[in-house]
């Protein structure tokens, strides 16, 4: 005699199309192709065309004006090292 849950599977498969019952992944977030930093309200910006999708608030140290003084390779770090 053959089992009946190969059956039972196919109707309950069908009530979960016929009442609507989605299982799909949730989608994915939007893409940024902009970041903007403003350094004096210490705010990081991500938008896609004018819409804002996210605002992150960052920490950037007691003296955020002006150009960075440290953080990557230097002129004179560079000639230094072999």
């Amino acid at each position: 005699m053959a089992s009946p849950m190969p059956g039972r599977l196919a109707v309950c498969a069908l009530w979960l199309l016929l009442l609507g019952v989605r299982v799909d992944a949730a989608p994915a977030p939007a893409k940024a192709d902009r970041v903007i930093i403003e350094k004096a309200a210490r705010r990081l910006t991500l938008q896609r065309g004018s819409e804002v999708l996210r605002t992150y608030k960052v920490a950037l140290g007691g003296h955020p004006q002006g150009p960075k003084q440290w953080g990557g390779v230097t002129q004179e770090r560079h000639e230094g090292t072999p």
